[in-house]
């Protein structure tokens, strides 16, 4: 199936067994992709997950708890990009897939302009997730006063990308406007990583939010 768009700029799995969730996608005139529907797990495994930018998981199909389930497949395809949604998302389910290695996770029935952005982001190798979340881990990061002393120390271009960064914008806008590659990007950004002794751009965002 495809998605019912412009040019397509994305392929997709739906692993669902919810007909209402594929019609609420297919008739989201605005998503820009094209996706191939799962409704089980054998057959997940059987498809070649290099074909595909991600695996959009809808929970409410399945009952169980899948925290397992993700880290096998994390692990079987170490290049999969998966993203969780739920018509009732829970953060603390939130946190424990992001901490298993999911990329993102959100409401199975977000406006479609969300979504696409979701995609888009998870596509590109980050991180996407539902405000709520994200206030809460915002909430929870500690504010270090030795992360602040880093900062001061940086030069302007690491202290421009933080504040592109913070702005929402990705690996693609960044490099765009900074006349750069984008892998040049993901180097200066995973080199600030380093200097905050933080893991990614949700930690970075979470972390300058607070300050």
């Amino acid at each position: 199936m495809n998605g019912r768009g412009g040019k397509v700029k994305n392929k997709i799995i739906l692993f669902t067994q919810q007909q209402e969730f594929i019609n609420n996608i297919y008739n989201a005139h605005i998503i820009d992709f094209e996706y191939e529907v799962v409704d089980d797990s054998a057959e997940l495994f059987e498809s070649d997950q290099n074909e595909y930018c991600m695996t959009l998981f809808d929970l409410d199909s399945f009952k169980e708890d899948f925290i397992e389930f993700f880290s096998y497949l994390i692990k079987a395809y170490p290049d999969v990009k998966l993203m969780t949604v739920s018509s009732k998302p829970d953060i603390f389910h939130g946190i424990e897939y992001l901490k298993d290695g999911v990329k993102g996770y959100g409401n199975s029935f977000m406006n479609p302009v969300h979504l696409q952005q979701a995609i888009d982001v998870i596509c590109a190798g980050n991180i996407w997730i539902y405000p709520e979340l994200a206030t809460y881990m915002i909430q929870q990061t500690p504010v270090s006063s030795n992360r602040v002393d880093l900062l001061m120390d940086m030069d302007s271009r690491d202290k421009e990308i933080i504040n592109f960064v913070c702005k929402g914008m990705r690996n693609k806008e960044i490099a765009k406007i900074l006349s750069l590659s984008e892998i040049s990007v993901k180097k200066l950004l995973s080199s600030i990583y380093q200097k905050l002794h933080i893991k990614d751009r949700v930690e970075m965002i979470a972390f300058f939010s607070r300050e």
